[in-house]
């Protein structure tokens, strides 16, 4: 067959156009904030070179990167007065990729863009994914490379997208792949998709745009308190000249997508762009997504905002706050400050396993070698006194290690897991690491002097959890150590010869662990859940959307190493040798390292550290009435800290040492000092710090 010169030119022209003209149609943008005018978000960008959408957030997870445009005022702007600003160099063409797009499959588009540049040889393709982004492949479809010049023009390209007919039967990524034979920068503006066979006038998304953040808030505007009204920053891009009377409002959900409140804006938004302060009298606590809205219409604002509201419990305060979905109630609780501060460090968890004694003595092991003690329950405290030498893999009492050059960890390691056994005697397992064992150590008058009685064979790394002695006499001792496929797995270790010898079994993948036997004899464990994907499952990322882009944009990082930093529970009902019905306890990262106690009712409770994110986080709690299978609505917030929450111990107390009533918890919990420091101390420096908490659920 013979096609002629004409016939091809024609064809040509129908893939892609490069021109300063403006071909009319009616079809509508795709792409929210397609002239820049709303920035990219708060923190992590959240529409343009978003990180964490269904189909870039595989980029970081395989080490690739992702430009971040810079976005700047230019006056001869194709539209409004804000451009995205590039840098490229010969070895490192930018990507400027796009929030993702809903599509009617099997048909065509147009996908269009105002670029310009100076830089020597530079070009832009215009490409388009339906996939997950993959530096390594190509796209879908990409234009050729088209040549820039210092002058503003648009540059077109025409494809079809989808493999499924139908509305919303796809979704893609604009993806504009900036490049050039030196160094230079490259702008772009105006972009538009649309469902077409020409190219339109240039039109936002939509009339009115809104983007929400929150500036002046903790961890890029994701954490808001109950003290005073939820703040939202809105700020609007009004595409025409004149103000508009407003049909917009402002719909909160929770995580279930439930709407829990609507506030309309009324008042009238001037043309351009602009911005307001708008309090909400949420009067809710826990995790919310706010969006903007035509009134009772479609969304307008370019992501959704996702944000927690915390109690602020003040450190005298003689209570506990809980909520049941989301409405708050207080409860009285006697709280109490520890007298200890760090002098190593600035850790401030306890051991966390505390036993009463038959005396009504329970003692508290804490990261500096100190330990405390109290027969009240928590009301007072005798004086601490140090624990004595070898205790640790190394000789000498706290002082003398730190003065014979050692660090503060070789005392922590053994302290964090020191715990009281049923005849009253003292048991660690502090890590020998020259010899990659546990050395299994017993203090018969109150951690004053020490014994060795055994050793753990290939001990590496240990995440260690206090033993327990089941009803049986044998030992059990959860660790956590890095195995192979995961960066910790964590075993039950086994004695039946008081220590002497041991024998493992495994639990799950994780560390940080804790144990406890119930009144039924069954055992259960915790891990902190803290595993990394292998190579090609991203897809776990996105099985725990909302809480992983909220952990994500509150962080302001692009750490795709976890994909959960949460809590595991496992039952054995054969003392520890096989562990059955794993779940996951808590599903926001950042809460982990818990503790469970018993009530007299069999009731459990898990008592957590909450650090998603750390600030105003601290020591939560909830409870179950079947083993921990599924939780009573209410969720108790025990403490709040200004600095970074710290782990915490618990016990159940005897009515003798609680109110007089069976059930009084006593939850010691620590606050770690401002600054992740060792050695030195910061200019601005918190002492860490510790507080018993006497408390009670609801009934």
């Amino acid at each position: 067959m013979k096609i002629n010169v004409i016939t091809c030119l024609l064809l040509y022209s129908l893939i892609i156009i490069s021109s300063n003209t403006l071909v009319r149609g009616d079809s509508r943008n795709l792409l929210p904030n397609a002239s820049f005018e709303l920035g990219l978000g708060q923190g992590v960008p959240t529409n343009w070179a978003d990180p964490l959408n269904d189909l870039t957030f595989n980029l970081a997870a395989n080490k690739q990167g992702l430009a971040v445009p810079t976005i700047v005022e230019d006056a001869g702007a194709p539209h409004g007065t804000r451009v995205a600003r590039l840098t490229v160099t010969p070895d490192s063409p930018q990507h400027l990729t796009s929030a993702v797009a809903s599509l009617e499959g099997a048909r065509g588009y147009v996908l269009s863009a105002y670029a310009r540049s100076a830089a020597p040889g530079a070009t832009l393709r215009l490409c388009f994914w339906t996939r997950q982004l993959d530096w390594r492949n190509q796209p879908d479809v990409q234009s050729p490379a088209m040549e820039l010049t210092k002058q503003w023009k648009r540059y077109e390209f025409r494809f079809i997208a989808g493999y499924r007919a139908g509305p919303n039967a796809a979704a893609g990524v604009a993806d504009l792949l900036a490049e050039a034979a030196g160094e230079g920068q490259v702008w772009v503006d105006a972009v538009q998709l649309e469902a077409a066979s020409l190219v339109s006038d240039f039109q936002p998304r939509h009339d009115i745009e809104a983007d929400l953040s929150a500036p002046g808030k903790l961890h890029h505007g994701t954490v808001q308190t109950d003290q005073g009204p939820v703040t939202i920053d809105v700020k609007f891009f009004n595409n025409g000249k004149v103000r508009k009377t407003s049909n917009i409002e402002l719909v909160f959900t929770n995580q279930r997508g439930d709407e829990i409140l609507t506030q309309p804006l009324l008042d009238p938004i001037p043309g351009g762009l602009s911005q307001r302060a708008i309090d909400v009298n949420l009067e809710r606590l826990g995790r919310y997504q706010a969006n903007c809205r035509v009134r009772g219409g479609s969304k307008i604002d370019v992501a959704d905002y996702l944000f927690v509201v915390r109690p602020v419990i003040g450190v005298d305060q003689q209570s506990i706050v809980y909520a049941i979905d989301g409405q708050k109630g207080i409860l009285p609780a006697d709280r109490i400050d520890i007298p200890w501060q760090n002098k190593y460090s600035w850790y401030a968890e306890p051991s966390q396993h505390m036993v009463v004694g038959d005396d009504g003595s329970i003692f508290v092991f804490v990261p500096d070698g100190d330990i405390l003690c109290t027969r009240d329950g928590g009301r007072t405290w005798e004086p601490n006194y140090v624990v004595g030498s070898g205790f640790t893999v190394v000789p000498g009492t706290p002082s003398e290690i730190i003065q014979n050059g050692h660090k503060w960890d070789i005392i922590a390691r053994a302290m964090g897991h020191m715990t009281v056994m049923s005849d009253g005697s003292f048991m660690c397992i502090p890590g020998d690491y020259t010899r990659n064992v546990g050395m299994v150590k017993k203090s018969r008058d109150q951690g004053r002097t020490w014994e060795d009685i055994g050793e753990i064979p290939d001990y590496r790394q240990a995440h260690v959890a206090p033993p327990i002695e089941l009803k049986d006499g044998t030992l059990v001792v959860p660790v956590g150590m890095p195995r192979e496929g995961f960066l910790h797995s964590v075993f039950a270790y086994r004695s039946t010869d008081r220590g002497k010898t041991w024998s493992n079994y495994p639990i799950a993948p994780g560390g940080e662990p804790f144990m406890r036997q119930l009144s039924s004899g069954r055992l259960v464990s915790l891990v902190r859940f803290n595993v990394y994907p292998p190579a090609g499952r991203t897809d776990l990322f996105l099985g725990n959307k909302w809480n992983w882009m909220f952990w994500q944009r509150a962080l302001g990082k692009r750490n795709y190493e976890s994909y959960c930093k949460n809590l595991a529970m496992l039952d054995s009902d054969d003392g520890g040798i096989t562990w059955k019905n794993p779940r996951e306890v808590t599903r926001m990262l950042g809460t982990m390292h818990g503790t469970v106690v018993e009530l007299p009712d069999s009731r459990l409770v898990l008592i957590h550290c909450s650090r998603g994110p750390s600030k105003i986080g601290g020591e939560r709690a909830k409870v179950s009435r079947d083993g921990g299978n599924t939780w009573q609505p209410e969720r108790y917030y025990l403490h709040t800290t200004p600095t970074y929450p710290g782990y915490s111990a618990s016990c159940v107390l005897p009515p003798h040492l609680g109110d007089g009533k069976p059930g009084m918890i006593l939850t010691i919990v620590g606050n770690r000092s401002e600054g992740n420091w060792y050695g030195s101390k910061p200019a601005r420096f918190t002492a860490p710090t510790m507080q018993a908490i006497r408390w009670r659920p609801l009934p």
